[in-house]
């Protein structure tokens, strides 16, 4: 499956995109990615418990917001593609 990064999350990662083995599930391939590049990826994507995602992030499964499915249950495929969006403020 193919990974998109945007705003900071590019600098946390070196990369734009990337393309990650398939995971079972959005939760599995955030903590894999996690687990890969470590702080500050983790704290600004995941909340403190790594359980849930930072409200700050947007995370859009084949341009679905992941609110619109089954949250971070969400079953993933190989031939997905996933985008992680930081909300950015204006001011």
């Amino acid at each position: 499956m193919t990974v998109r990064y945007f705003a900071q999350l590019r600098d946390y990662t070196g990369c734009e995109q990337e393309i990650v083995a398939e995971c079972e599930s959005v939760q599995v391939l955030l903590q894999n990615l996690a687990a890969s590049y470590d702080e500050p990826f983790r704290s600004n994507v995941l909340t403190s418990d790594g359980t849930k995602v930072n409200p700050e992030i947007f995370i859009l499964v084949n341009g679905r917001h992941l609110r619109l499915l089954n949250g971070m249950e969400t079953r993933l495929n190989e031939s997905d593609e996933i985008a992680l969006i930081p909300v950015i403020e204006a001011g």
